[in-house]
């Protein structure tokens, strides 16, 4: 176990991160881009400034994890161990990147952008995306219940395909939940 140790811009492409547990470090500057994390467990640990795009998480644990104002694009948090997942974005990109049928249950995105981002299947229970912009974002049979979309833009999901009790939405968010039916609000 690695403990309390911070790892400041160090090109993971070439220097490689040993399978471990990492319990409370900090990684800044980082560049991990399509490197294999999988079967490595991050405990309370923060990625800031960090290149996480296409990377291979299969397998790995993120338990009290915060990213702040990184590139995660392409990532299949999916393909993660769901056991105790506990995750946050703050300012990050996480355009393209999939959360099938994961619990993530209180989970906050804030400014981050979305685009095309996968919430098949998801549990998104109070959730909050404050000033995310989920444009294109994929919805299906996601629970969405008590989360709070009022300061989201450009997300677009099917009321009758999806758990909605008790969401928040404001009134700007009103079009991307009837562009099904066709209907026109100004």
């Amino acid at each position: 176990m690695i403990e309390g140790e911070d790892y400041k811009n160090i090109d993971f492409t070439v220097n490689k991160l040993p399978i471990d547990t990492y319990d409370n470090c900090r990684f800044i500057g980082c560049n991990f881009a399509s490197v294999h994390m999988s079967n490595i467990d991050f405990i309370e640990c923060e990625f800031e400034d960090c290149n996480l795009s296409n990377t291979y998480v299969k397998s790995s644990a993120f338990k009290e994890v915060i990213f702040k104002n990184c590139k995660i694009i392409g990532v299949l948090f999916g393909e993660c161990n769901p056991f105790l997942l506990n995750l946050r974005f703050e300012g990050c990109q996480l355009n393209l990147s999939s959360f099938y049928d994961l619990n993530l249950k209180n989970t906050t995105f804030k400014n981050c952008l979305m685009h095309e981002v996968d919430f098949t299947e998801t549990v998104l229970v109070n959730a909050s995306f404050d000033q995310c912009d989920l444009l294109n974002a994929h919805f299906e049979r996601t629970d969405l219940q008590k989360a709070d979309f009022r300061t989201a833009e450009n997300y677009s999901f099917d009321p009758e395909l999806n758990k909605l009790k008790g969401a928040r939405f404001s009134l700007d968010g009103l079009p991307g939940l009837v562009q099904k039916y066709g209907i026109k609000v100004s």
